[in-house]
């Protein structure tokens, strides 16, 4: 099984990172082909670097994607990779995320005054 994980966080190697990697170091504790990718690392325009990225979820089985929670909502970078997931479903009725992969969300958030928040 192919696992590709996704940090969302404009962090490097912070909460965000190292949560959804450790998501990864168990998955592959357990036998499965992990991949990760730091969404900075992508220029989100026509023509630019994602080949990689939509290569590996088109071969994933599984996804963990890890955003950060910045003012009730998720990170300006997990909101371009879900608007690009779907940016062929207008000129061809097909979204670039295969039916039938499990997907893990892991959330990140700092504002102790919201109920469930842990300070890490």
């Amino acid at each position: 099984m192919k696992i590709v994980g996704v940090s969302a966080s404009p962090r490097r190697g912070k909460n965000t990172a190292l949560l959804v990697q450790n998501v990864l170091q168990g998955a592959k504790g357990a036998g499965s082909e992990t991949e990760f990718f730091q969404l900075d690392d992508y220029q989100w325009v026509e023509g630019g670097n994602d080949k990689a990225l939509h290569d590996a979820l088109e071969e994933a089985q599984g996804l963990v994607l890890g955003t950060p929670i910045y003012l009730d909502h998720v990170s300006a970078q997990c909101k371009v990779f879900l608007d690009w997931l779907y940016t062929d479903l207008a000129a061809n009725l097909k979204h670039r995320f295969p039916k039938g992969v499990k997907a893990v969300l892991v959330v990140t958030c700092g504002m102790r005054w919201i109920p469930g928040c842990m300070p890490t």
